[in-house]
C-alpha cells in the first residue's frame, strides 16, 4: 500500500469517527438526552451495508437497507423507553446488547 492510499484510508476513517462523535455531542449536549445507541447503530449499519454488497446486491440498495436498519434500531430503543417505562440509559445498554 502506498502513501497516498494509507492517507485515503485514514481520512475516510477520520470522517466516520466524526460523524459519531457529532452525534454522541448533539444527543448528550444539545438535545440533553444520554442514548448511547449511536455508537453500535453505526456498527450495525456497517455490518449490513458490507454483507449485502458481499451477497452481490446493489450498493445504493445495500446503503438503503443498512439506513434502515439503523432506524428499526431506534424504534426499538424509543418503544422500549415508552412502553416499559425504563430510562434512556437502561433501554440504549438493552438495545445495544440485542445488537
Amino acid at each position: 500500500m502506498n502513501l497516498v492510499d494509507s492517507a485515503l484510508n485514514i481520512f475516510s476513517l477520520s470522517l466516520i469517527f466524526a460523524l459519531i462523535s457529532c452525534s454522541v455531542y448533539l444527543s448528550t449536549s444539545i438535545v440533553k438526552v444520554t442514548d448511547i445507541t449511536c455508537d453500535s447503530c453505526v456498527t450495525l449499519g456497517g455490518c449490513t451495508y458490507g454483507a449485502l454488497v458481499l451477497a452481490g446486491i446493489n450498493p445504493i440498495s445495500a446503503f438503503i437497507c443498512a439506513t434502515i436498519c439503523g432506524i428499526i434500531a431506534g424504534f426499538i430503543v424509543s418503544s422500549i423507553t415508552n412502553h416499559i417505562k425504563a430510562e434512556l440509559v437502561l433501554s440504549s445498554v438493552i438495545t445495544i446488547s440485542i445488537l
